[in-house]
């Protein structure tokens, strides 16, 4: 199945915005994904192992040929939520001249011309966190793909709104364009494993952070309940963010972030931001 605007020749990578990918007992796939990323020009590409066995190791060793690859390396796993801290830290660290990172699956569920246009959308509003929508259909109509989302996805995403007052279409995705000056902070968000992407959501939502939802016209679109089992801890952690009044750390906002993208070709507002559709 193709789609109109997934042809990477379209599109090529903005300088200054890295890539994070979580990998665990990673396959094929995940050269799918690193290959056409390499092609499209993104200049670093992080990619943070949790703690796969010995039998992937011939996957690591031949993206890690790639000279614009990081590769990372937990011992043993510790969740994704962890794996996610890593990278960030590491992109910290090590790039702190870059404008932000964008974050997305192992399994390439997008294509990497829905990489390339969150990473192009962040290098224009580099104060804008950006989130990989609903998978569109062949008509280019989130709507035509929203049956594809699990029963738990959508249960969370009717939580987030209840509590934070802003309607996302995937809480879960991780597919995310994070600004260099929120790293910092959003590394001492609680979680480390798939919660931690809901509470970083919660976080950025409680503090007014701008926010906007691009959609995504994917590689294969993730089967129904396919978007990481969480565990029974991984639940509690979510009913302790939802319960947590103030986070952690005060995150910054952002003035006139609305106005400065004001524009006719956007995507779906959340909250009072948007963000000026890449393609």
């Amino acid at each position: 199945m193709s789609y109109a605007p997934n042809s990477i020749s379209r599109s090529t990578a903005p300088p200054g915005v890295a890539a994070l990918i979580v990998a665990t007992e990673p396959g094929r796939a995940l050269l799918d994904v690193i290959e056409p990323l390499v092609r499209a020009g993104v200049s670093a590409i992080v990619v943070v192992d949790d703690g796969s066995s010995a039998g992937r190791k011939w996957v690591l060793d031949r993206i890690s040929m790639e000279p614009t690859l990081h590769l990372l390396r937990h011992a043993r796993p510790q969740g994704r939520g962890a794996a996610l801290k890593t990278g960030l830290q590491y992109i910290t660290e090590h790039l702190p001249h870059y404008t932000g990172v964008v974050t997305t699956a192992a399994d390439a569920r997008y294509a990497a011309s829905d990489v390339v246009r969150l990473m192009r959308a962040l290098h224009s509003s580099p104060r804008l966190v950006i989130l990989g929508g609903a998978f569109c259909g062949n008509d280019g109509d989130p709507a035509s793909a929203g049956s594809g989302q699990s029963l738990r996805t959508r249960m969370l995403g009717l939580v987030f709104q209840v509590v934070t007052h802003i309607s996302l279409r995937d809480v879960q995705t991780p597919l995310r364009a994070l600004p260099a000056e929120l790293l910092p902070l959003l590394l001492k968000v609680p979680g480390d494993e798939h919660d931690y992407e809901f509470s970083m959501l919660l976080h950025l939502a409680r503090h007014g952070y701008p926010m906007a939802e691009q959609d995504v016209y994917g590689g294969a679109e993730r089967p129904v309940g396919d978007s990481g089992r969480m565990s029974s801890s991984g639940w509690l952690n979510i009913a302790r963010a939802l319960l947590r009044s103030v986070p952690l750390v005060p995150l910054p906002r952002v003035p006139g972030a609305e106005s400065a993208l004001d524009g006719p070709d956007t995507v779906r507002r959340t909250g009072s931001s948007k963000a000026q559709q890449t393609r």
